[in-house]
Order: structure tokens, then sequence, then C-alpha cells
């Protein structure tokens, strides 16, 4: 057994990100705590899949196919599980403090971020705060 310290920690005003792996056999590991009230998401990504595994709370998911811009919304709970692939892009509202588990096929790069928006669909705010 190798006891190591986890990979990163990002804390920001939404709450944290605790990337715990990001070498070796998985790809890349995060568990994420955000606050009730807070939205995450808006972007798709070229080359990677997220698997979300509720731990705590209650969350909102609306995806949207950029091709058809056809749209379909989930509630998840505790011990919710969901996939997303590309090139779907997902926007999330927290309606409780949540923590999520998500692992990713790819780590994610600082360099070359996978993340991207797509022009023509909706912003994050704008999909759960309609004007």
């Amino acid at each position: 057994m190798r006891i190591r310290p986890v990979d990163e920690v990002i804390i920001n005003e939404r709450g944290t990100i605790t990337q715990v792996t990001g070498k070796g056999t998985w790809k890349q590991l995060n568990i994420i705590y955000r606050k009730a009230g807070k939205l995450g998401g808006g972007h798709y990504h070229r080359a990677t899949t997220e698997l979300f595994y509720v731990i705590s709370g209650n969350l909102d998911v609306m995806t949207m196919s950029p091709a058809s811009k056809s749209t379909q919304y989930f509630s998840f709970a505790a011990g919710g599980c969901f996939e997303v692939a590309p090139p779907e892009q997902h926007y999330m509202r927290f309606n409780e403090d949540t923590v999520l588990a998500v692992l990713y096929s790819k780590a994610y790069d600082a360099k070359a971020p996978d993340t991207h928006i797509y022009a023509g669909l909706p912003l994050l705010e704008e999909v759960f705060n309609p004007a």
C-alpha cells in the first residue's frame, strides 16, 4: 500500500473540487461539493465522457444536443448515477448542498482543456434563470 496526497484541491465561491487522481490506471476522479442554489456545467467536451454519482444532495440536470437542440431534463438525489458523453452540452442546478463523485475518461489538462461552449446554445445562467 502507498499513502499519497490528493493531486489538487480547488476552492472557490461555489464550493470545492478535490481531484483525487489524474494519473495511473484512472484518468481522473473528482469529488465535487456544490452549495445549494449554485449552477454548474454549461459546457460540453469533445473527447471526454463524464460519469457522475451523487453521494448526497439533489440536483437538476439539463442536456442539449448541439445538432437538434433537443433538450432532456432530469433530477437526481443521493445514489443517482448518470453519464454525459461528447458532444452533449450539460447544465446543472444544485437544489441542496450536493456531493458528487465524477469519473473522467480523460484527465484534465490545463494547457489544453476539453471544455467548450457551443455558439447558439443557451448559456448556463439562461437555462435555469430565464429572463
